[in-house]
C-alpha cells in the first residue's frame, strides 16, 4: 500500500469519527440550551473563575 493511500484512508476514518462526535456534541448542546440557558451561563462563569 502506498503511504499516501494509507494516510488518506486514516484521515478519512478519523474525519468521519470526528464528524460523528461533532454532530452528537452539537445536538447535546442544543438540547441543553433548550432546557436551561441559566445553567450554561453559570457553568461558563465557573469555567472562567476556576
Amino acid at each position: 500500500m502506498l503511504l499516501s493511500e494509507r494516510i488518506s484512508r486514516c484521515h478519512g476514518s478519523t474525519f468521519s469519527i470526528l464528524k460523528a462526535f461533532g454532530m452528537l456534541f452539537l445536538r447535546e448542546q442544543l438540547f441543553k440550551v433548550n432546557d436551561n440557558k441559566k445553567n450554561i451561563k453559570n457553568n461558563f462563569i465557573k469555567l472562567i473563575l476556576s
